[in-house]
């Protein structure tokens, strides 16, 4: 597990007999690093955007992420993003966010 910018994880992993090069960063919120994001995002073919269930923040951390990289990506419509949601399975998170 390397340090680069943020928290970053690389891993050469077989899918269906194919060698993949996966690239995990994980981008938190407000960083020094924040203007080196869109050289990053350029590179990348396919996006997992979290959010904690129970952080009105990072809702609002993650759409402007969004907007930065859809801008990047010129408005492209086929690029692949999993959304999920979490700590949703923890019994002391109280609070919902409608």
């Amino acid at each position: 597990h390397d340090q680069v910018i943020e928290d970053s994880m690389h891993k050469i992993i077989c899918v269906d007999d194919e060698m993949v090069y996966i690239d995990i960063l994980e981008m938190k919120g407000n960083s020094e690093y924040e203007v080196l994001r869109p050289i990053y995002i350029e590179k990348v073919e396919t996006f997992v955007i979290v959010v904690s269930e129970n952080d009105l923040n990072s809702f609002i951390e993650t759409r402007r992420q969004l907007i930065v990289l859809l801008e990047v990506k010129e408005k492209r419509i086929d690029i692949p993003i999993l959304f999920a949601i979490n700590k949703v399975d923890r019994d002391d998170s109280k609070s919902q966010i409608e």
